[in-house]
């Protein structure tokens, strides 16, 4: 289980850029010739999030108010699913307790 009250951050060698006519689309490379992969709209707000400002309850809470029509439940387990996986490919700084 992930700890809710951690802040998840992007490493600092990772470039994104928001694409599309709402921004609301992200395209993440890395300065090490990483290839570029575009999010949709709720894995773009997942990342732009995880800044090491925000905790992964306030994500997931966003989340909910932004994109009215989730449920609470499948949320939280899709925010920390992404969220590993972003861990397990480099792009965040490791998830404290998991």
């Amino acid at each position: 289980m992930i700890n809710k009250d951690f802040k998840p951050k992007l490493r600092e060698d990772i470039v994104w850029k928001e694409e599309g006519k709402n921004n609301e689309i992200i395209s993440l490379a890395s300065y090490l010739g990483g290839s570029i992969k575009f999010l949709n709209p709720v894995a773009s707000r997942i990342v732009k999030l995880s800044d090491g400002k925000h905790t992964i309850k306030e994500i997931i809470d966003d989340i909910c108010r932004t994109f009215e029509d989730t449920d609470p439940e499948i949320a939280e387990k899709d925010v920390e699913k992404f969220l590993k996986t972003l861990e397990k490919k480099k792009i965040i700084e490791p998830i404290e307790g998991s």
